[in-house]
């Protein structure tokens, strides 16, 4: 499995909390690309 993405790392709460609450309405993208292999 590949996978990629970005880590923040912060001590700055007010940061994560306006990031990750929902009540803040922050438009968040995932971009998902999947393949299938034949398993036999």
């Amino acid at each position: 499995m590949y996978t990629s993405g970005a880590l923040i790392l912060t001590d700055d709460g007010d940061f994560v909390y306006k990031v990750t609450h929902p009540k803040h309405e922050i438009t968040k993208t995932y971009t998902v690309t999947l393949s299938r292999r034949n398993l036999k």
